[in-house]
């Protein structure tokens, strides 16, 4: 429930000073909208339009009506692969208009203290306070008890690829869950934005009543499961048989593995091939870079900014195999060095020396290796901290 306090600073005028904050926190030369004005040009002139702008802020606020021409929209479709050609493989972005951005973040500023409240923790995403590390761990957490557990009882995991689905099961989900740590509260779903992952005890009751809460959730909203993405993945004493019914049923396809948050869960221990899109990921870029003259300092930033960090994610949450780091230290090396593809180049200096501190003589490059222990210590202090979390 939302408390006396917080319902009167929902509703309190909004003002002067309010909007001027927003207008001020909105980053600079941010994507314009089709007015073609930027934050920074609010604040450059802000002195001789603040009036203006700040009445025009407040008319909102006060009568409930937005200019027609605020509203208007510029959306530009951002291909999801190399291959788009077709309107579900594009990820549409709308570019806001300025005065839009204002509005909506002045709602959004007074929404933030109470998201936590009156969203429940199963949904990670766009609440104040949630990490996407806590969701990926929790799902792994799940899938090692797939693995490993000595209870006789069948679990599956099913992964939805579908619009946000909010809190449907926290709602009616009843009995939908699995318990990962002993005398806690077991977890029937992990939402973060529209990746979702359903768990429940492997039974052909469980399996209709998952069904059909998605048909109701469909039904009131128009949206759609995307059967052709979705997946289900059962524990190892889950009999064959068993399997075939469930998935029939439900009407998605089986598999060994799933990824989530882009982390790989299965039923096995990952391995190098597991994680050959980060090693293509890097070769992508080199070859894109490569195209163009850089100077050796050219090459050293967008090392230490853009290639060495592709696997800082996965380090963070899973175990990437050391070879696979490895591997991609050696497509950084081998970028400073190496001239053109038919010249190797001279390695002037040894890539340890170069991991050095810059105010140590070095380049500020980082060993992914030896990062893994500092990341995974910051999500240990990270649960310390918050010890109330779904961890």
């Amino acid at each position: 429930m939302v408390s006396d306090d917080l319902n009167t600073m929902l509703e309190a005028e909004v003002t002067e000073l309010e909007g001027r904050n927003v207008v001020f926190g909105l980053g600079n030369n941010r994507a314009p909208g089709i007015d073609g004005i930027t934050s920074s040009f609010l604040k450059f002139y802000w002195e001789i339009i603040k009036v203006d702008v700040t009445r025009a802020i407040l008319h909102f606020f006060t009568t409930n009506s937005m200019c027609e021409s605020w509203k208007n929209m510029l959306v530009v479709l951002v291909p999801k692969n190399d291959h788009a050609n077709m309107p579900s493989k594009f990820r549409p972005i709308s570019l806001c208009q300025s005065f839009y951005k204002v509005v909506a973040k002045v709602l959004i500023n007074r929404l933030k203290p109470i998201l936590g409240i009156i969203i429940s923790e199963e949904q990670g995403a766009f609440v104040p306070g949630r990490s996407i590390s806590t969701h990926g761990l929790v799902a792994q957490e799940i899938i090692s008890k797939f693995k490993f557990s000595a209870q006789k009882s069948c679990f599956m995991a099913l992964k939805l690829d579908m619009e946000q689905a909010y809190d449907l099961f926290r709602q009616r989900g009843g009995q939908l869950s699995i318990e990962h740590v002993r005398n806690a509260d077991g977890i029937s779903h992990l939402l973060y934005a529209d990746d979702i992952l359903i768990f429940a005890e492997a039974t052909r009751s469980n399996a209709s009543k998952i069904t059909r809460l998605l048909g109701d959730y469909c039904g009131w909203t128009g949206q759609q499961v995307n059967g052709s993405k979705s997946a289900i993945l059962f524990n190892r004493k889950c009999p064959a048989w068993k399997k075939r019914m469930i998935a029939k049923l439900m009407g998605y396809r089986k598999v060994d593995s799933l990824e989530y948050l882009g982390l790989p869960l299965m039923m096995r221990k990952p391995v190098a091939a597991n994680f050959g899109n980060l090693i293509r990921s890097a070769q992508n870029k080199t070859n894109l870079w490569g195209k163009k003259h850089l100077s050796y300092a050219g090459r050293a930033l967008l090392i230490r900014t853009a290639l060495l960090p592709i696997p800082m994610y996965l380090v963070t949450h899973t175990a990437v195999p050391h070879g696979v780091l490895n591997d991609i230290e050696k497509i950084a090396r081998r970028f400073l060095w190496q001239k053109d593809n038919n010249n190797r180049g001279m390695h002037y200096v040894a890539w340890k020396e170069l991991c050095q501190p810059r105010s140590h003589g070095g380049m500020g490059f980082y060993s992914s290796v030896k990062w893994q222990g500092a990341l995974r210590a910051r999500l240990a202090w990270d649960f310390l901290q918050n010890s109330g979390s779904l961890l």
